[in-house]
């Protein structure tokens, strides 16, 4: 859900199940993917690297974490997975 104030970025949660066999969450951050920034990936899928990174589940140097659908200049740009030239004006 994209948050109330410009430049309208998104929460990301991530829940785990526990031993006891609830949800409980483990990671929750302000994304770097800003709603309307030109990137043509889903919040999900341009968030992954960072999320990954956090979680300790994937670390710059490891080959990107790549959505299913073609990604033709996958690379990071302000924690942000591109797979196109951003625009201009898009945050670096």
């Amino acid at each position: 859900m994209p948050t109330s104030d410009a430049p309208f970025g998104y929460w990301i949660t991530v829940n785990r199940m526990n031993a006891g066999g609830r949800y409980a969450q483990v990671l929750h951050y302000r994304s770097g993917t800003r709603y309307g920034d030109g990137n043509q990936l889903a919040a999900i899928d341009s968030e992954m690297p960072e999320t990954l990174r956090r979680l300790k589940l994937w670390q710059p140097g490891q080959p990107l974490p790549l959505p299913d659908r073609a990604c033709p200049k996958p690379r990071l740009i302000a924690q942000v997975l591109w797979c196109i030239d951003p625009p201009a004006s898009a945050p670096r």
